[in-house]
């Protein structure tokens, strides 16, 4: 009778802290080379782009890949659960971790995942996740200052 007490114990422990992996939306499908290549593409104009020294919130959208196949809504970089955001430099070693993992459309990563034998997510974590909708329509959510029209990636 100890069983679902237990299987619920480690259910509970193994989502509390997930690190760093490649979990998302139902939507962080791959269709043809837009949803198998959203991390790269990411990563990259992140990369090439990124202000470094500019401080971002929770909730707030860092880059996104508009999905020229869908209407509905588009890959975004964002952080969530972190006690005052993180720089753009964070940002940026963040993405290279996620797509050096594996990572092709969407997961998360450990804000200090790079930190000495740190995968722990209690100091908040760097999301790349579907949302609906297009950021980049709404100023409010992202300016979208800088697109790149061949990947169709923007920095908000």
């Amino acid at each position: 009778m100890k069983f679902p007490t237990i299987f619920t114990f480690i259910v509970a422990a193994s989502t509390a802290q997930a690190g760093v992996n490649c979990n998302g939306s139902a939507n962080c499908i791959h269709h043809g080379e837009d949803g198998a290549d959203a991390m790269r593409k990411l990563r990259d104009i992140i990369n090439q782009r990124i202000n470094v020294n500019r401080w971002y919130s929770n909730h707030e959208y860092v880059a996104c890949q508009q999905r020229w196949y869908s209407s509905a809504g588009d890959y975004c970089v964002f952080l969530q659960g972190t006690k005052n955001g993180a720089s753009g430099g964070t940002i940026k070693a963040r993405m290279d971790d996620l797509f050096n993992h594996g990572c092709e459309t969407c997961g998360s990563v450990p804000i200090n995942f790079h930190w000495p034998d740190s995968n722990d997510d209690k100091d908040g974590i760097l999301t790349v996740n579907y949302i609906n909708g297009h950021p980049s329509a709404h100023p409010e959510q992202c300016d979208a200052r800088i697109w790149n029209y061949d990947t169709w990636t923007y920095i908000c």
